[in-house]
């Protein structure tokens, strides 16, 4: 028996449905399967694209995934923190001292939301760290670039929103704050927002010390592994 005949008898058994004719029920049926299948389908593009766009933390089951494990990860962090403050050596704790100016929250959401949109790829750990370094290093940038210069970062946003993807984001926002620290807008530089890049190590160390993170946060949250 298909699943159409299936949901007739469903329904027909039901006391609302009773005196409705069998042929407006078989197009009711129809149309409710034929939503069904077009919901599905459109769940499934909607996924291709994010998974092509690097983009599945925007997906419902990345959304959960965050949902699920961003405080537990925050916390860990927060702890970490402690540590590092207290003078306390730690396995990671040099790794994670440069992020003492970003909240737990912001960097769990981070090294979260790379993985997530990383999660169909086979790639290196080695990269994955690296761009979740990258990131960190971009949102500790761009905040000093809203202190020190918040009308220029705003119009930064507007013209990297344009993008599709991260990359050409954050082209966009390095751009805008290396034109804003020359002066190259109102002929006033702004010195204070040149940028020495991390070192690749850095950015490596940062990356792996948030990996393991994760995974060990997402493992005791109900084994919800990448």
């Amino acid at each position: 028996m298909s699943s159409n005949e299936n949901w007739f008898l469903t329904l027909r058994a039901q006391e609302e449905y009773k005196d409705i004719p069998d042929t407006l029920l078989q197009r009711q049926v129809n149309l409710e399967c034929l939503m069904k299948t077009e919901g599905l389908l459109r769940h499934d593009r909607e996924v291709e694209q994010a998974k092509g766009n690097e983009l599945e933390s925007t997906t419902s089951y990345g959304r959960a995934l965050l949902r699920d494990n961003l405080k537990p990860i925050a916390d860990e962090i927060a702890q970490q923190f402690i540590e590092i403050n207290s003078g306390k050596p730690g396995l990671g704790n040099s790794a994670m001292k440069p992020l003492s100016e970003l909240t737990p929250e912001t960097i769990s959401f981070i090294a979260l939301r790379s993985l997530l949109n990383t999660i169909s790829y086979e790639h290196t750990l080695q990269f994955v760290a690296i761009g979740i370094g990258n990131q960190i290093e971009d949102e500790i940038r761009y905040s000093k670039f809203e202190k020190e210069a918040s009308e220029r970062f705003s119009f930064a946003v507007r013209r990297a929103e344009r993008s599709t993807t991260y990359h050409r984001k954050r082209k966009a926002m390095n751009t805008m704050m290396l034109h804003t620290a020359q002066g190259v807008f109102d002929g006033m530089p702004h010195p204070e927002l040149n940028w020495e890049s991390w070192p690749l190590e850095k950015k490596l160390n940062i990356g792996t010390r948030l990996i393991v993170n994760a995974g060990e946060k997402m493992h005791d949250n109900g084994g919800q592994k990448m």
